[in-house]
């Protein structure tokens, strides 16, 4: 039987603290504060799970966050084959300032992975995946695990004839393209130089596709943050645009994660590009006007479907 196996190597307790008028350097007073199970493949087996689509996570758990993520994730249905590790798992921390709608991160680099217990890792993995699995491969690999993970995994999951989804960036999505995934997920950031970061204009596209087809990108679904997304495959590029959500104050954890479920969507239902394109923009948007991925549910995903265009960009 098909199985969707999304692997979360270096997931993440989600603290989320909510702060009026932030001011650097000074006390400030929170009003709010939650704390959520994390890591991107947590979320995207979370917003699969809203549309009754069962998922397995795997990964690597620590300390005293370990319980806590296997109950969370048991009590909302979904299965786990966690390796624990003596660490705490990670906590992410995002600072939402409500009179301006800014968030800011600080994340941490999570905890150590010893040699064999990446050994066994990767031994469960092999024998977890078998032919027409779909593999979601998320995130940066923890401390101890090497920038070519991925690339291992992928070769792996298509030596069973499983399909694999990547989302990740740097130097670990540079070494797994060469394994040849089916499908990526990424942010124009990695494309475009830093300080381009949160300046992008449509007039950036062009370069944004220039590089993707260079890198010899097969199919993939570049996120533009408040411009929509790009899909470039073999001979097409299309473009979708983004929703306006009617908030000031949007909350941006796991809004590309919720993308990355809607692939999955895709894939097992057979959607064509455009529709697929349809419900990651209405899946990432759903997520932002919510304080949780677990809140991305098929009516708000549903209602925000009409709202979406999607056009082939002809010139490119």
């Amino acid at each position: 039987m098909k199985k969707i196996i999304c692997v979360t190597l270096n997931p993440a307790m989600d603290k989320t603290i909510f702060v009026s008028d932030y001011k650097e350097g000074c006390v400030n007073l929170i009003h709010e504060a939650f704390y959520e199970i994390g890591g991107k493949g947590v979320n995207v087996a979370k917003v699969l799970m809203n549309f009754g689509i069962k998922s397995i996570v795997t990964g690597f758990i620590g300390g005293m966050w370990a319980d806590t993520f296997r109950t969370k994730l048991m009590r909302l249905g979904i299965e786990t084959k966690f390796f624990k590790l003596i660490q705490d798992t990670r906590i992410n921390t995002k600072l939402i300032d409500t009179a301006s709608g800014v968030c800011t991160a600080i994340n941490e680099k999570g905890p150590f992975v010893p040699e064999e217990i990446l050994e066994k890792f990767v031994q469960s993995f092999t024998l977890m995946c078998q032919e027409e699995d779909i593999i979601i491969l998320t995130g940066t690999p923890p401390p101890g695990v090497p920038d070519d993970i991925y690339y291992t995994l992928t070769k792996i999951a298509k030596n069973k004839g499983a399909y694999v989804i990547l989302d990740s960036h740097g130097e670990t999505l540079s070494h797994a393209l060469a394994a040849n995934p089916d499908m990526i997920k990424i942010s124009y950031r990695d494309y475009m130089p830093k300080e381009y970061w949160g300046k992008l204009t449509k007039a950036d596209f062009p370069y944004i596709i220039q590089k993707a087809r260079a890198a010899e990108v097969k199919h993939a679904l570049i996120s533009l943050g408040k411009f929509g997304a790009l899909f470039i495959d073999q001979e097409k590029t299309y473009y979708a645009n983004a929703i306006q959500v009617g908030v000031d104050l949007k909350y941006p954890v796991g809004a590309g994660d919720a993308m990355v479920a809607a692939l999955v969507m895709g894939k097992l239902e057979e959607l064509d590009t455009i529709t697929t394109m349809k419900y990651a923009i209405a899946c990432g948007a759903a997520c932002v006007v919510n304080k949780d991925t677990s809140n991305c549910k098929p009516t708000e995903v549903n209602a925000f479907l009409s709202e979406v265009n999607v056009s082939e960009l002809t010139m490119y």
